[in-house]
C-alpha cells in the first residue's frame, strides 16, 4: 500500500497537471534578483527573464530528484527484511483472529501464554531497533491482543466447565 501511494505521488509530481499548477503561481523577478510570487496567470511578461527561467528549471530538477529519491527509498525498504519479516509474521495474528470463531475447547493455554510472551518480547524489540520497525510492532501488538482474547476465552470456558460439573 505504501509503495502504491509513493508511486502515485511520484506520478503526480511528473504529471502535466502538477506543472500547470506550478505555472499558475508566477515567479516575478524585480530587477532580476528579487523574487516575489503572484497568482496572476495571464501576465507572462516576466517569463522571458533569465532568472525566472533558471528558477523554473531548478524547480523541475528538484521535483525530479525528490521523486527519484522517494522511489529509491521505497525500493530499498520493500527489498529489505525490515519489510518482509513483519509481512511473514502477520500469519500469527491472522490465525489467532480466525481461531476466535472456533470453539474454545481447542485453545491451548500453554501455546497462548507462549505467544503472549513472544509478542511482548518482539514488540519491545521492534521499538528498540533503529530505525524503529513500526510494521513489526503493529503485527505483534495485534497478535498480543488476539492472544489475550484467546486466553480470556479459554479461562471463561474452563470456569463454565467447572461450574457445570
Amino acid at each position: 500500500m505504501a509503495g502504491t501511494l509513493a508511486r502515485k505521488a511520484i506520478d503526480h509530481l511528473k504529471s502535466k497537471e502538477f506543472r500547470e499548477y506550478l505555472m499558475r503561481y508566477e515567479v516575478k523577478a524585480a530587477s532580476c534578483c528579487v523574487l516575489a510570487f503572484s497568482t496572476r496567470a495571464n501576465d507572462v511578461s516576466c517569463w522571458s527573464c533569465p532568472r525566472t527561467e533558471q528558477l523554473l528549471q531548478d524547480l523541475s530538477m528538484l521535483c525530479s530528484f525528490l521523486s527519484y529519491v522517494a522511489l529509491k527509498i521505497m525500493n530499498n525498504y520493500v527489498n529489505s527484511t525490515h519489510f518482509w519479516g513483519p509481512v511473514a509474521n502477520w500469519g500469527l495474528p491472522i490465525a489467532a483472529l480466525s481461531d476466535m470463531k472456533k470453539s474454545p475447547e481447542i485453545i491451548s493455554g500453554r501455546m497462548t501464554f507462549a505467544l503472549c510472551c513472544y509478542s511482548l518480547l518482539f514488540m519491545r524489540f521492534a521499538y528498540k531497533v533503529q530505525p524503529r520497525n513500526w510494521l513489526l510492532f503493529a503485527c505483534h501488538f495485534t497478535n498480543e491482543g488476539a492472544q489475550l482474547v484467546q486466553g480470556g476465552r479459554l479461562i471463561k470456558y474452563n470456569m463454565e466447565k467447572k461450574m457445570g460439573s
